[in-house]
């Protein structure tokens, strides 16, 4: 039998467990089937669930006629251990090797482009075919949401913000953080000068230690995530962390390490949840619960700083400051707060990742040291110890290259998903070829990843997995993958093609 009849998605009915359960008690067990018809009301609750399976079955039928569906290659489940567990010990397991993304694009070279399986009580269809990915976050918007799973387990971190929010909650963020994140006026490049400055001097006593002996290997990720939390930071409440009077030392500041401890300590316990998806709540504790809370407590802090020092003294019109209208009317620390805390992570976390990979790249590709260097010495000219100014930045045609072939290698949000809030379809992944739409139920999750996505032969050729600056040299790729979203390395946290905070 092949791996597309296995196990079709349209020889049963998708339904939810408090339907599915009653039905099969009904048809199962004679004595129940007799009880439940003894009284008009139970009578009246079996007609009801009826009446919905038989609806639901032709809205079913009314789309995959109208769009043309065709079934999907389904996985089939291990008979032990049930419920499809087998599959979520891989992913914890390929998750504490660090190696997820790795472990979706073998999925994705062994099984196809898009195909579907089974959870236990959630079908879930996972994609990287960017017809599919842009059907869902732009054309389909409205019809899939982060869910109530999404949100249950990262809030006890990040409070109700914009990235975990949907429908009327979700267009109100929008609106109110919108117009903080799009300004006109942006950061000088002086500003990131002096924060890497700083870093610099951090960096130097480490890669050059006085015991010669030494190994002169270095780990940047610990530096590169606080100078991404520097900057965002100050770029969201104009507060410099490291010069904020705090009892810390000139080199770094209290409040910084004590947050970043925190946070990421919440956020990897948060890792953990999201891989159970509905079933989130089985992995919680004092340790991470702790840490929310001293995370939140810390933002509060200098979120009332900012607030305090915006009444004693006025602040320009036009500023860089991203939360400056909720700063300026005052709101409620706790708005100011959840929204500090999406928009940081939004912006420290890709960020601080994509300075990592930058980094990695170069290491791993020291060839592009030279030609970076080059181009950079070129456009300064004579005086190489100023500040690129943002035109002459905009004009580093290598590095641009440089750092879109890094993001499409190494994508900061390689794996993503949304549910479904009604019965759709999306255009790729059924029949034999994969080349026919398929119906995705109400209630279906749809598994995304940016990293198979922008790995794949197909779109990228034989050296897919090869890092080529050369494949950006047509100035016209990047907006023609942009648009046909097979390079799409920021999404708004799902909600379309778009930069990051960052």
């Amino acid at each position: 039998m092949s791996p597309l009849n296995e196990k079709c998605f349209y020889g049963r009915t998708y339904m939810s467990r408090d339907v599915i359960r009653p039905l099969r008690a009904i048809v199962c067990d004679e004595n129940a089937s007799r009880t439940l018809l003894t009284t008009e009301w139970e009578r009246s609750d079996f007609i009801i669930l009826r009446h919905e399976l038989l609806r639901r079955t032709a809205i079913h039928r009314h789309i995959m006629q109208r769009e043309g569906c065709q079934p999907l290659k389904c996985l089939p489940n291990k008979w032990f251990p049930p419920f499809g567990l087998d599959k979520l010990r891989k992913v914890v397991e390929a998750e504490r090797a660090k190696a997820y993304p790795l472990f979706m694009l073998e999925d994705h070279e062994k099984h196809g482009d898009t195909y579907c399986q089974w959870g236990g009580p959630m079908y879930t269809v996972i994609t990287r075919d960017p017809h599919n990915i842009r059907e869902m976050l732009s054309r389909q918007f409205k019809n899939f949401e982060i869910g109530n799973a999404r949100h249950g387990c990262v809030r006890p971190l990040l409070g109700d913000g914009i990235f975990i929010q949907d429908g009327a909650e979700w267009e109100a963020s929008r609106k109110l953080s919108g117009p903080m994140i799009h300004r006109p006026s942006l950061p000088d490049l002086s500003l990131l000068e002096r924060h890497f400055q700083r870093l610099q001097s951090r960096v130097a006593p480490s890669y050059y230690p006085n015991d010669l002996s030494a190994s002169p290997s270095l780990d940047l990720k610990d530096y590169l995530l606080d100078l991404s939390l520097q900057l965002t930071t100050e770029f969201l409440l104009g507060e410099d962390i490291n010069t904020a009077s705090h009892g810390m030392n000139s080199e770094t500041s209290v409040w910084n390490g004590a947050f970043a401890k925190e946070f990421d300590n919440a956020f990897r316990w948060i890792s953990k949840r999201e891989r159970y998806k509905v079933f989130y709540w089985l992995v919680d504790g004092l340790e991470f619960r702790r840490s929310c809370n001293a995370a939140r407590d810390l933002v509060d802090e200098i979120v009332c700083r900012s607030v305090e020092t915006r009444k004693m003294y006025k602040t320009p019109t036009e500023t860089y400051i991203a939360l400056e209208p909720l700063l300026s009317e005052q709101r409620d620390t706790e708005v100011v707060r959840d929204q500090f805390m999406n928009l940081l992570l939004a912006g420290r976390d890709t960020s601080g990742a994509l300075l990592s990979w930058l980094f990695y790249a170069l290491a791993r590709e020291p060839h592009l040291v030279k030609i970076l260097k080059k181009e950079i010495e070129d456009i300064l000219d004579m005086d190489r110890s100023r500040t690129p100014t943002k035109s002459e930045l905009n004009g580093m045609v290598k590095l641009d290259q440089f750092i879109s072939e890094t993001l499409r290698l190494f994508p900061p949000n390689p794996l993503n998903g949304r549910f479904s809030v009604l019965a759709t379809f999306l255009p790729y992944g059924g029949g034999e070829d994969g080349e026919a739409p398929i119906l995705i139920p109400k209630g279906t999750l749809v598994a995304f990843s940016t990293f198979a996505a922008q790995h794949n032969q197909d779109l990228y050729g034989e050296t897919a997995n090869r890092f080529r600056i050369d494949r950006w040299d047509d100035v016209r790729t990047k907006e023609r993958r942009t648009v046909d979203w097979s390079y799409h390395p920021f999404l708004e946290e799902g909600r379309g093609n778009a930069w990051a905070v960052g």
